[in-house]
């Protein structure tokens, strides 16, 4: 389209210096051979005799069409003849390119829109191609002949240069598209294998992660999981055989049990975080319910509603899970929030899931450089096509927000 309009815009202008170079060596032929010779004293002073032959003789050269207008100027800018008869004898401002021709000679063209103060009779007419030709009259004295011709002829020169200039600029353009295509369905295969292997790539680090985390809760609950259940038991069994008047040994031993009973349930915590149990046998509502009640053990009353993502792949889930722990954590954590909701849901093709608090808001930039778990998760969400954002909420408080695809493969 560009080219297209390029050519267009680059014919009608070739036709107009071509219609005006034409018209221009028409308007000075016509001033050298025809109207000023034919200027005498008589036609300068109005002499009603020498007038009426000399409007016969232009009048004669209007009647073909192919010239509009003709004037005859005097150096001071005087109207010695006008086809219309109206101007004859009035004064007008020459422009300076006119008042040159009295001393250097030659001829200007230009297109008109006359709209010049002598043209008033002329308004309302379409765009005339002007010429300005100096000539010489019957007593050799300089005078300007002003013609106007007709334009009707540009449209045709137009579209005759189109014909010509088309076919080489849009050819060119074929050509080149012609030769470019192979290059481009080259690249167009490359980024599209490209994207294949990142998303190979990702879903693969990201299977390996799972996997991890699942050895991790393995080996800590087979490993250090049942040494302190097993500590746990060896204690309570050492405190029943401590003799009551040994208060020392068994305040000792008290310690040492709730240190173990807290080590205990801190290390359940941190095996439901890395790999929940609930996630896995009951899907996101059950793993969502249990980060809920953990929440409210810290203090903050959560209200959940994700049924529409009850039946949701288990990757939706997983990812869900981890938009939810992370937006819960930093409740518990940062927000000094009293409530929190957490929402999921379907919008189309996306799943859009939130997690918002009542709390103080969002953080001063500085005091929020910290928050690696949310610039991680968030990572992961685009690499995985969608969006994570942390924003104020509508009145107070904070959202987070996360807006993924409901077909992700992390598998």
């Amino acid at each position: 389209m560009l080219v297209a309009g390029a050519t267009v815009v680059v014919a009608h202008q070739v036709a107009q210096d071509v219609a005006l170079r034409h018209a221009k060596m028409r308007g000075v032929s016509f001033a050298d051979v025809v109207s000023g010779p034919l200027v005498s004293r008589g036609v300068t002073a109005g002499r009603p005799r020498d007038l009426e032959a000399f409007s016969t003789v232009m009048r004669n050269r209007l009647r073909d069409k192919s010239m509009v207008h003709i004037k005859v100027w005097s150096p001071d800018g005087r109207v010695i003849w006008a086809d219309e008869p109206g101007l004859r004898d009035h004064v007008f401002p020459l422009e300076p390119g006119v008042r040159r021709l009295f001393r250097a000679g030659g001829a200007i063209a230009d297109m008109s829109s006359l709209d010049k103060p002598e043209n008033v009779d002329e308004r309302g007419e379409p765009p005339l191609l002007e010429v300005y030709a100096a000539a010489r009259d019957k007593s050799g004295r300089r005078i300007v002949v002003e013609s106007y011709w007709s334009a009707a002829h540009l449209n045709e020169d137009a579209a005759a240069v189109m014909r010509r200039v088309a076919p080489l600029a849009l050819g060119a353009l074929l050509l080149f598209a012609a030769l470019i295509f192979p290059l481009a369905w080259s690249l167009a295969r490359w980024a599209d294998r490209a994207q294949q292997e990142s998303q190979r790539m990702l879903r693969h680090a990201l299977s390996a992660s799972d996997l991890e985390r699942r050895r991790i809760a393995r080996d800590l609950h087979d490993g250090a999981m049942q040494d302190l259940s097993g500590a746990g038991y060896a204690l309570t069994a050492a405190a029943a055989g401590i003799p009551a008047e040994a208060k020392v040994s068994r305040l000792i031993i008290d310690e040492l049990t709730v240190i173990v009973k807290h080590a205990s349930a801190s290390m359940r915590s941190m095996l439901a975080d890395i790999y929940p149990a609930d996630l896995a046998h009951d899907g996101l509502v059950g793993g969502v319910e249990e980060l809920a009640r953990r929440a409210e053990d810290a203090g903050v009353k959560v209200d959940v509603d994700v049924t529409d993502l009850e039946f949701a792949s288990a990757d939706v889930a997983q990812l869900g899970y981890r938009v939810i722990r992370e937006g819960l954590r930093n409740v518990v954590r940062h927000a000094h929030a009293s409530r929190a909701e957490v929402r999921g849901t379907r919008s189309g093709a996306d799943v859009v899931i939130s997690v918002a608090d009542d709390g103080r808001g969002l953080a001063p930039p500085a005091a929020d450089s910290g928050h690696v778990g949310l610039r991680l998760l968030g990572d992961t969400v685009h690499d995985l096509g969608g969006t994570l954002v942390l924003a104020p909420g509508p009145e107070h408080g904070t959202v987070l927000s996360a807006t993924f695809p409901a077909n992700i493969s992390v598998r």
